[in-house]
């Protein structure tokens, strides 16, 4: 709608990798200091406002800063969110399941975001003109 290239709209979502990647490990290290609870309690809410935040302020016109914000947090809550989610679960596991642990946990991640990917393309579709 606005006319980007690919790699143009591809390097307007930078916000979301990049804060994810810094706040990440940080936040795996803040998890084995308190515990995995706090911080993934607070990423997934964090990942909701996001969504709020995409909700109120995303149209065809909204401009890029807002979609940076709303892209920034999102990054910020699954920082927050993975590292300690996956410690969690690892840790809850016997010493020789480690392998059937992280197997599953892969397995759930994948199925979710297929599910996910799924899901958002049957949204973007029905919205598209009968014509289209």
């Amino acid at each position: 709608m606005r006319g980007y290239s690919p790699l143009t709209a591809a390097l307007l979502l930078i916000p979301l990798p990049l804060v994810s990647a810094v706040v990440g490990p940080l936040s795996g290290l803040l998890a084995d200091h308190i515990g995995a609870r706090i911080p993934a309690t607070v990423g997934v809410l964090v990942q909701a406002a996001a969504l709020v935040w995409f909700v109120t302020w995303l149209s065809p016109t909204t401009a890029y800063w807002q979609i940076a914000v709303g892209l920034a947090l999102m990054g910020l809550g699954g920082g927050l969110f993975w590292s300690p989610n996956t410690s969690a679960a690892m840790n809850s596991a016997p010493l020789r399941r480690l392998g059937i642990a992280s197997a599953t946990l892969a397995t759930l991640r994948q199925t979710g975001m297929v599910t996910s990917f799924a899901v958002a393309l049957a949204v973007a579709a029905g919205s598209l003109p009968h014509q289209v």
